[in-house]
């Protein structure tokens, strides 16, 4: 895990969050000079990625205990520019049956200020799913042990 810009989750499910750190692309930007709104999608799937990493490992079988995204919510703070350091700590908010709310803060941080300022917060809703048999499936009792 990397370290954290001043910032820790309230009660991480299981104590686990993740910071993961993006690089902002030129094609991130927009007319505006700042990074699209539609981008931080993309940036949120980073980070989900690195988070299941840690939660689930190298050997984890995504066909048979696969996650599919159900929904994305997000808060748009301040810009963020090309140039801009970014990070995201993402954690597990909560746990339901077949799916879970994973959380995020994004943090940026300007050559001019050295400080990590929180830029937007989001949340997405995975719904556990086995791919191979097309139909969701509770969390895997390794993640909800582990998440509880």
């Amino acid at each position: 895990m990397n370290i954290s810009p001043d910032f820790f989750p309230d009660a991480p499910r299981g104590g686990v969050s993740v910071y993961t750190t993006v690089l902002v692309r030129y094609r991130d930007i927009d007319a505006f000079n700042h990074v699209n709104n539609a981008v931080y999608l993309s940036y949120l799937e980073q980070a989900r990625i690195e988070y299941f990493a840690e939660m689930a490992g190298n050997t984890w079988d995504w066909d048979k205990y696969g996650a599919i995204v159900a929904r994305n919510e997000i808060d748009y703070l301040r810009p963020v520019h090309l140039g801009d350091k970014v990070k995201i700590c993402t954690w597990c908010a909560d746990v339901g049956r077949s799916s879970m709310k994973i959380a995020y803060q994004i943090f940026a941080k300007t050559s001019e200020n050295q400080d990590w300022m929180v830029v937007a917060k989001a949340e997405t809703i995975i719904v556990a799913y086995n791919l191979s048999q097309k139909k969701v499936v509770p969390v895997h009792e390794s993640w909800a042990t582990r998440l509880a």
